[in-house]
């Protein structure tokens, strides 16, 4: 911080408007308010040091606290410019009774409020130094704080600055931000300010910088040397001023320096000019010197004792223990620089011949820091050894740190054994914490908490089983270092083969024995942390269904109460979602070990969980009660599988999984019930012994489904009730085999091993039940074989070999079979659809016929290939031929009795019943209606003898029999 009232090649407002700043610089201008400050500063000083005097002193002192403040005043007047005036100090208080602040007199006031208001601005702005100003926008806001400010005699300070994103800015106050530059004007009276009155009511100046640096060099340049050499004041009072001011000085000196880092010390450089004979006779003087050394003990005591700090820190790390070193390193070797100086030694010398007390001490701790430095400088040297190391872990992920833990292990044992001045050890157990805190502090930059509690379960459970890992993995490298060095130590020959290696020479003279709770206190509750927030991702996928950001599919529950449950599972999932919330806003960070909130908001959300444990246990009861077949349980039981890994609802789910069994085991009675049947109800198209094996195998099938849906859920506790079903199911499946095979036996003891003689019969036979027609003559008993092969063969069982040659004929002879049906079909059917006296009229035709079918009847034979296919040609080609002339007589015989039904219902005499007949009207009508008839009825008659024309041309030519008949059927 600066404080002047000019700056070169600044811009400040003239009255012809803003003009570059003159190059002056006039330390008195900003001089006023550091005045004031120090002026009250003396004036508590003198009182202080009256107050001590206070007992002998009465009334006296009160005048004496006056004159030594007025002698203040001229001696602070002699030390500023005769061209700036100097306001007077105020008097100091008295003990009991405080004197009014010096205010103008009310007339003076009320004339100059009588006068015309001047503008003031212009004395404003042309103080007003700072950099940008030029550029700066002046609005009518700015001119309205100006003006009140003049105007209103209770704002005490105006500050003018620019703000880097508002601009320019006038505050009735100093700004809340810290700013680089700043104009200030404070008022020192409570009166309007005019142009009159302006220069002895208004203390201006320009702050620039930081302060405190600002503050300690104007105060060492400009008003220390102008004080320390003023020998107009008197002697009590320049001793008692200068003695505070270099206290002053040197608490600012060391708050200036310590905000860098560094320790300096404050050389007061009143007596650096005097010679030490001369200046230890002056007592006043010796003794402020004292107090400087005592100043310099304090600093040197805080810096040795700052190791004590830095082992205390609870998360700092390795870094930081080599950082602090090396600032130790600096910050010592610069104290020992400033120990060698010429002030410090001339000082030192004055209170050598002074005999002072404060001497020994301070020569002692000044020792001691020459030997800290030197202590320093080893530790950094060998701690830099782990700087390398611990600079590649931060790049590194917890799973991938493991593998570096024994180097840096072995590099602090190396630190251990060779250093002479950090191997004690409580540093060293200090340092191993330290570690701890960096795995841990690696491990928490792993962490990510937003994704922990917005879903992402499974990469999140991967990153803290990752740290878990490799705090654990640091942990087991530790102790086998500690076991492998205690080996070492309690084994002599063992020491004795590592003393011949030269870079074991000193590693095995030591022990191991460190704090091993305190290295290890915050990893463990680190890892239980990381337990912890497992658990809530645990939590999270078990009733939420995050799975990695995404939430799983809302379960299907079918059935009546299937609505109710899902409403149920989606209450349960709010309530966690809430509880939840409330663990993410726990005060405090969640991963920080020291957090002892933690526990507090994990308890209450683990008593939340079990809530929603017992919720969902009765959620799954419900679920269960409408379960009726396995099916139905082992889709429940997948859908809530996800939940089974919680110790109280996995008793639950076991519980529902043995009512799972339970149903099993019914299925299996009833099935069992089912074998005790003897003789099953079996469809007509199943032959005997094949389908009571496929009923029975259909009876294996149904509890094998049950069976094999049990079997594929691999969510399944394995229970002792699992155990028994699957052995019944195993003993009834094999008894169903056996008694599979047992009537497949049955079968093939009954079978004909000579069955092919069976298909030495002709092809067709003569209706026993219906005269005249014709029926396919195939062995029933080799239709049943036949069935009884297909089923076997399903049921994946061996033909015997004595019928394979008429099995493998089964297609061949279906064909054939069918083939001839449609031969007897035809056949019957024209025999069917004619009279006895039609037949009579068709005999020629069915003769012919007859000859075709006849060689079916006696000579082909089933056995025969090939033969067949001709023969049921032609019958059917024939059959056909006879179909039609059959379907056409029968068509003019209908036609034939339609017009003799029209015929009969022709009436030959028409007459109306609402008409009156006139003379011979009646005959003449009659006589129309009957000439109409007669067309008619010869119209239907040459329609009939037309069609019995027609058929007659088919007859005439089949002999005299049927001549004979055609005229009975005619008549």
């Amino acid at each position: 911080m600066s404080l002047a009232g000019g700056t070169p090649g600044a811009i400040c407002w003239t009255r012809s408007g803003w003009s570059p700043q003159t190059q002056r610089r006039d330390p008195a201008i900003g001089f006023p308010c550091l005045f004031s400050v120090l002026q009250e500063g003396f004036a508590y000083t003198m009182s202080s040091k009256a107050e001590k005097k206070q007992k002998g002193s009465g009334r006296g002192s009160s005048r004496k606290r006056n004159a030594q403040a007025a002698l203040a005043t001229q001696a602070l007047e002699a030390t500023l410019p005769a061209s700036e005036p100097v306001p007077e100090p105020e008097p100091e208080p008295e003990p009991l009774k405080e004197e009014p602040e010096p205010v103008l007199e009310e007339p003076a006031v009320q004339k100059e409020l009588q006068k015309p208001e001047v503008d003031v601005k212009p004395f404003f702005l042309s103080r007003a130094v700072l950099t940008g100003l030029a550029d700066a926008k002046w609005t009518e806001e700015h001119n309205a704080i100006l003006e009140h400010f003049a105007q209103d005699p209770s704002e005490p300070i105006l500050t003018i600055f620019i703000d880097p994103c508002l601009g320019l800015k006038l505050d009735l106050g100093m700004p809340i931000q810290t700013q680089n530059q700043i104009v200030y004007f404070i008022r020192q009276a409570p009166v309007p300010i005019t142009p009159e009155n302006f220069e002895a009511t208004v203390q201006f100046g320009t702050v620039r910088g930081s302060y405190i640096p600002a503050l300690l060099r104007l105060l060492s340049g400009v008003f220390a040397p102008q004080i320390f050499t003023n020998t107009t004041w008197p002697e009590s009072i320049r001793n008692h001023f200068a003695s505070h001011l270099h206290r002053f000085l040197a608490c600012l000196t060391d708050t200036r320096y310590k905000l860098e880092g560094h320790t300096v010390l404050y050389i007061p450089a009143e007596a650096l000019n005097m010679k030490p004979e001369v200046v230890f006779k002056d007592k006043e003087l010796v003794q402020r010197l004292e107090t400087s050394m005592i100043h310099w003990t304090r600093q040197i005591k805080e810096v040795l004792s700052a190791q004590e700090t830095v082992d205390t820190g609870e998360n700092l790390g390795p870094l930081e223990e080599i950082e602090f070193w090396r600032n130790r390193c600096m910050d010592l070797s610069g104290i020992s620089t400033q120990l060698v100086k010429e002030g410090v030694k001339h000082i030192e010398s004055i209170l050598r011949l002074a005999k002072s007390s404060y001497l020994a001490p301070f020569i002692k701790l000044a020792q001691q820091i020459q030997d800290g430095s030197c202590q320093a400088q080893s530790n950094l040297t060998f701690l830099s050894i782990l700087k390398e190391p611990y600079q590649e872990l931060a790049f590194m992920r917890p799973k991938d740190i493991s593998s570096k833990l024994p180097r840096l292990i072995s590099l602090i044992r190396i630190i251990w054994v060779n250093s002479p001045h950090y191997n004690t050890r409580e540093r060293l157990t200090s340092l191993f914490r330290k570690m701890s805190n960096e795995i841990i502090r690696l491990c928490c930059h792993a962490i990510s908490l937003d994704r922990i509690f917005e879903g992402y379960v499974t990469s999140s459970k991967e990153d803290l089983q990752g740290c878990i890992s490799c705090c654990h993995a640091w942990k087991d490298h530790y102790l086998r270092a500690v076991q492998m060095h205690t080996q070492y130590d309690m084994s002599p020959l063992m020491s004795r083969m590592l003393l011949l290696c030269h870079s074991y020479r000193r590693f095995s003279s030591r022990g191991w024995v460190l704090d091993q709770t305190s290295i290890f206190a915050q990893v463990d509750a680190f890892v239980q942390r990381c337990k912890d927030l497992i658990e809530v991702c645990d939590c999270q996928y078990h009733f939420a269904r995050w799975e990695d950001g995404k939430q799983g599919p809302l379960p299907c529950f079918f059935g009546a109460q299937g609505p109710q449950i899902t409403r149920n599972l989606l209450e349960i999932e709010d309530i966690f979602h809430k509880n939840l919330h409330m663990l993410r806003a726990v005060r405090g960070g969640i991963l920080d070990v020291k957090n002892t909130s933690w526990h507090e908001d994990y308890n209450r959300f683990r008593a939340g969980v079990k809530d929603l444990e017992v919720m969902t246990q009765n959620l799954i009861t419900s679920a269960f009660e409408l379960v009726r077949d396995v099916e139905h349980g082992v889709l429940l039981l997948d859908t809530f599988y996800r939940l089974a890994t919680r110790e109280t609802i996995r008793r639950t789910y076991d519980k529902k999984a043995v009512d799972l069994y339970m149903l099993f085991n019914s299925e299996l009675a009833l099935v069992n019930r089912e074998l005790i049947k003897k003789w099953p109800y079996l469809e007509p198209y199943k032959a005997h012994y094949s389908g009571q094996a496929q009923w029975v195998r259909i009876l294996r099938r149904r509890i094998d489904r049950v069976m094999n849906c049990l079997s594929s859920a691999h969510f399944l506790p394995h229970i002792g009730t699992g155990e028994e079903s699957v052995h019944t199911y195993q003993q009834m499946v094999q008894a169903i085999d056996e008694l599979v095979r047992k009537t497949f036996q049955d079968w093939t003891s009954t079978l004909d091993k000579d069955c092919i003689r069976r298909l030495d019969t002709p092809l067709l036979r003569i209706s026993q039940e219906k005269a005249g027609m014709l029926d396919v003559n195939f062995d029933k008993s080799l239709m049943i074989l036949f069935v009884e092969i297909d089923y076997w063969e399903r049921l994946l069982f061996e033909t015997p070999h004595y019928v394979m040659n008429v099995a493998e004929r089964a297609e061949d002879l279906r064909v054939l079979r069918e083939n001839l049906l449609l031969v007897a079909r035809d056949y019957n059917r024209i025999i069917a659809m004619l009279s006895p006296d039609e037949q009579a009229l068709f005999k020629e035709r069915i003769r012919f016929l007859d000859k075709k079918i006849h060689p079916g009847l006696k000579k082909l034979h089933w056995a025969l290939k090939g033969a067949s296919a001709f023969f049921i040609t032609e019958c059917r080609i024939h059959a056909s031929k006879v179909q039609m002339i059959v379907n056409e007589f029968k068509a003019s015989t209908l036609t034939i009795g339609w017009r003799a039904q029209e015929i009969s219902e022709t009436l030959l005499v028409r007459i109306s019943g609402k008409r009156v007949y006139r003379d011979l009207e009646f005959e003449e009508d009659q006589r129309e209606h009957r000439a109409a008839v007669q067309q008619k009825l010869m119209s239907l008659h040459q329609d009939v003898v037309a069609i019995m024309t027609n058929s007659y041309e088919v007859f005439k030519n089949d002999g005299p029999e049927v001549g004979v008949l055609w005229p009975e059927l005619c008549g």
